[in-house]
């Protein structure tokens, strides 16, 4: 059965049966991770050998970690609505990223409908 069904139950307990973005987006985040890992594992320690295979994954977990540190607010002592509301009061910013890939759906519809 794996971690899948138990993850959305998890996001729905913690959102209290309403579960918004943020969870669904771990949920799926977290079987993707999954699914990565278990689809090219096995390729990728017949192309670079097991031990460096763990290695690119050890480091992917630090950059994974390094995000966590720098972007998910200290939840210590707080509430849950103290946590949301942070979020909802904090400036939107929008990902270079996210930007860059907007401009790029535009331009590929403007090359379509010409």
């Amino acid at each position: 059965m794996g971690l899948g069904l138990t993850a959305v139950g998890f996001a729905f307990h913690v959102s209290g049966g309403d579960p918004g973005r943020a969870s669904l987006g771990l949920v799926t985040m977290a079987g993707g991770a999954a699914f990565l890992v278990s689809e090219f594992l096995l390729s990728l320690v017949k192309a670079i050998g097991q031990a460096y295979a763990f290695w690119l994954f050890v480091a992917l977990c630090a950059l994974g970690l390094l995000w966590v540190i720098l972007a998910v607010p200290e939840t210590r002592c707080r509430s849950l609505e103290e946590i949301e509301a942070s979020w909802r009061e904090a400036p939107a910013r929008p990902l270079r990223w996210a930007q860059r890939a907007d401009g790029w759906s535009q331009a590929l519809r403007r090359l379509l409908t010409g």
